[in-house]
């Protein structure tokens, strides 16, 4: 069901985990559609009164980590500003996979619930512009609710010890971008 595969994705980044377990990234690529045009491109660099990290891994799993609430906030936000607001942490078939959930999301009145996802990152491999993420998420505060009635929707809501990994690419601007995210079967703790 499609609505759940919108939950791990966001709800894990929304219960996006927002809906990962039920499919944030399935491995297959996602089917062409029209979507939302933005007046700002889809390598807008995210603005943040941060300092720079010290390492790409650093710079990997910040960007990787502000991902998350981003999701949240894209699917709580109107629906002409969700590809703006994720092109800050997602690219290329993700963003569009994740911004074709987030319009369907809104459309069938389905919301964040919950604290979100707690990201706990174990590890990160960098190769140039390319990382990889492994993390063990606690998501068991985060699921899709009826924007009407406040309810969960049943199957939408996250667990703890909850294993991804994460593709993120660099974009010219140097900001890091997650380009895949994908159920790590292996358990984690």
């Amino acid at each position: 069901m499609r609505s759940h595969r919108l939950t791990g994705a966001l709800s894990l980044g929304m219960t996006f985990a927002i809906s990962i377990v039920a499919g944030c990234g399935n491995g297959s690529e996602p089917p062409n559609v029209t979507l939302p045009s933005s007046s700002s491109p889809a390598s807008a660099p995210a603005t943040s009164a941060s300092p720079s990290p010290a390492s790409p891994e650093d710079a990997a799993t910040a960007a990787y980590t502000a991902f998350w609430p981003t999701s949240q906030k894209a699917l709580e936000g109107p629906p002409e500003q969700i590809r703006t607001t994720l092109a800050q942490y997602s690219t290329g078939a993700y963003l569009n996979f994740q911004v074709r959930n987030a319009v369907e999301a809104q459309e069938n009145h389905h919301g964040p619930w919950g604290e979100g996802p707690v990201v706990h990152v174990t590890k990160v491999q960098v190769k140039g512009g390319k990382a990889t993420l492994w993390d063990c998420q606690d998501a068991h505060d985060a699921a899709l609710a009826d924007t009407r009635t406040h309810q969960i929707i049943p199957g939408t809501r996250g667990t703890k010890n909850f294993g991804l990994i994460a593709e993120l690419l660099r974009g010219g601007d140097g900001q890091w971008r997650v380009s895949s995210v994908k159920r790590h079967q292996a358990s984690c703790s």
